[in-house]
Order: structure tokens, then sequence, then C-alpha cells
């Protein structure tokens, strides 16, 4: 997402990896423009279907893969350490009792769902782990027979009566998985890889039935320190392809899920562990960087631009960084308030501090697009 109005000092800094201004995707507000392989994207941001969040980080960044990983998935602060994951401790909040009376007869399907092979810890509770692990749900085999043994109320006999309830809880799970997975079959293509499978499954889910309230899915190769472009053509290279694949899962799933009136059910919001540096490397790349802008689908969004065009000084160094406008807590707090139905204890209780909210949806009103809601705003 290039600031317009910077491009003149961009092209100074970020030679390497610029894209030419004719070739840009020209959004008509806020003097911001598109890459070329985010077309339908466009359409979104026309539609009022996507909104852009800009300059997006916190205090002190860390630049590390890991730890910052780490910070984003648990909402914790640069040194503050926490095993938890944000959206882990919503669903226990929520599902205080769960696993051991789960599913039932109001909550029949998983509470959340990792559409991948591996737990993250953005779905890792305080007390469990609340998400389900799904890869091809078509395939899904029962575990292990069916059991129903009696334990000692001992430490050990314990932890076999929870190894029992999870046996049985994925066993449950897998059956609504697959028969939603069935009922929700459609024709419209995804990309031929792992994040355009991770989509379609996605897509047939939501169309069969299924009620579970939050997935997430994950893709890699942004960490373009070198070739990021092709050096005869910036439009073209890992990046493009990288955007190009965003750009078609997520128009192939909102068209899915258009069809079945299911769209104006979900909230699509994307998210990294960092941003990347302003100057760019003679190895045609990018180094990691702080802020960066976050992008929101849906139908029921304000989708007012947030957030001022970050200011690129021709003079900057590779060590500079964009300065953070908003704290990626706020994002998370108007998530859990405005789409979540969350209230002041679900805010206290899965981010532990108050953060000040944006308005993402139709219903909070931010008139003068400054990043403050209306209701709290003293301009």
């Amino acid at each position: 997402i290039t600031p317009m109005d910077q491009y003149a000092n961009l092209n100074k800094v970020r030679p390497h990896v610029i894209i030419p201004e004719k070739k840009l995707i020209n959004l008509g507000k806020n003097d911001l423009a598109f890459h070329p392989e985010f077309k339908d994207m466009k359409v979104l941001f026309d539609e009022k279907r996507m909104k852009i969040i800009q300059n997006v980080g916190y205090a002190n960044p860390d630049l590390s893969h890991f730890r910052s990983s780490d910070i984003w998935q648990s909402a914790s602060d640069y040194g503050e350490f926490i095993s938890s994951g944000w959206l882990g401790r919503l669903v226990e909040h929520e599902h205080p009792n769960f696993p051991g009376s789960y599913p039932n007869s109001q909550y029949p399907d998983p509470l959340a769902i990792e559409l991948g092979y591996s737990n993250s810890l953005l779905l890792t509770g305080n007390k469990t782990f609340p998400g389900f692990i799904s890869g091809s749900p078509e395939n899904i085999k029962e575990i292990l027979n069916e059991f129903d043994s009696t334990y000692p109320n001992s430490y050990a006999g314990d932890k076999l009566k929870y190894v029992q309830t999870i046996a049985k809880q994925s066993n449950l799970y897998s059956s609504v998985l697959r028969d939603a997975y069935l009922k929700g079959n459609h024709s419209f293509q995804f990309p031929n890889n792992d994040l355009g499978q991770q989509f379609y499954t996605l897509s047939r889910l939501i169309r069969g039935g299924l009620n579970t309230r939050i997935y997430h899915a994950i893709t890699n190769g942004f960490d373009t320190h070198h070739f990021q472009v092709t050096p005869d053509d910036h439009t073209q290279g890992a990046h493009a392809k990288l955007l190009k694949n965003i750009n078609d899962c997520i128009i192939a799933l909102i068209k899915s899920l258009d069809e079945t009136g299911d769209s104006d059910r979900i909230m699509l919001v994307t998210f990294s562990e960092f941003g990347r540096r302003i100057v760019s490397r003679s190895t045609y790349g990018t180094d990691h960087g702080t802020a960066f802008p976050m992008m929101i689908f849906g139908n029921n969004l304000n989708a007012n631009v947030l957030g001022k065009n970050p200011k690129i000084d021709p003079a900057i160094t590779w060590e500079d960084n964009l300065p953070a406008e908003f704290d990626f807590r706020q994002i998370y707090a108007s998530i859990i308030e405005q789409w979540m139905n969350g209230d002041n204890l679900t805010l206290k209780d899965v981010l532990t501090k108050d953060y000040l909210q944006v308005g993402l949806t139709k219903e909070y009103a931010d008139d003068d697009q400054d990043g403050v809601l209306d209701k709290y705003d003293k301009c």
C-alpha cells in the first residue's frame, strides 16, 4: 500500500524495490495506491468491504521473528512474557467450562479452528488449548476407538481423564467438521497451494453451516531480504507472487460466501509479526521493520482509512523505521467489543489493560477519521 504523496521520496530511498508509479492502482482516497497484484482488493475497497489501518505496531518493537510473533499473538508488551494467546483467552473467557462439558447442545461445533497441522500461541488459553486443528476435514478419521474408563482421583487419574475427554471431543468434532465440509461443497476456484487449501476449507466449513466463531490461517514467505522484486521489472518477483496469492484467496473466499449470504457473517483480519524497513537493500529486498498497515475485510465495516500517510524523509538511513500510530491491541480491543460482542469485563480479562478503540464496524462511528471513536472523542 503506497502513500502516493510520498512517492518522490520513496523513489529516492527504495530504488531497488519501488513499483513504477504508472503501474500502481490508485485508490482515489488518502493518496494511497495498491500493488498491481491487488486488483481485486481495489474492487473490495470501492465496495467499502475493505478497511486499511496504517502504521500499526507497538512500543519498543522487537525485530526477531519468534519474539515478535509471540508479542502479536499473545498481545503482550515488549518486556512482558505471556504463554497464552489473546484469542485463546477470549474463548476461555466465553467458555470457562471448556473442555469438560463440550461439545454440548448449545455449542456442538469447535469453538476455534486452526486451518493447518499445528497449534499456535494465538489460540492457546491459560488452562487448555480451545482450538481444533484441522487439515483436510474430508479425510479426518477417528483418532481412537471410543472408550469410557474410570480413573482414580489422583494426579495421574486427572491426566488420564483429560486425555479421554480430548479424545472423545476430537472424534465428535471431527464428525461435525466432515459433515459441514461435505455439505459446503462448491465450484469456486482457490489457488492450488497451502494457503489456497486453507481458504478453500474455510469457505466450505462456513457454507456448510459450521458455527465456529474463530479460524486461524497462516502463510509465510514475506521475509524478502533478497529479490523481493526482479531487477528488471519491480512489479514481478517473490513479493508480487505472495500478494497475488493473498488477493486470490481473499476474493475467492468472499465470492464463495457472497453466493450463500454468509459473507455478512465474517470479518477477515490480516496481521504479520512486523513490517519492513523503509530503505531498500541493494539485493532488491528489504529488512525487518516496525509499523505496517493492517487490512480488514467484511460487509459491515466502517470502511474509512485510518491513520496518516507515513512521512518519508529522503535523508533517512537503513536503520530508520516507521513510528507506530496505532497500538495493535487497539485493533484487538475493537474486534472484541465491536465484532465479538465482548464487554468491559471481557476486554479486561483478555487484554489486561485498557486500549482506546478505533471504529471498525458501521455501528462504531469515527466521523472525523482521527482514529478515535465519536463516543470517546474530545475534538
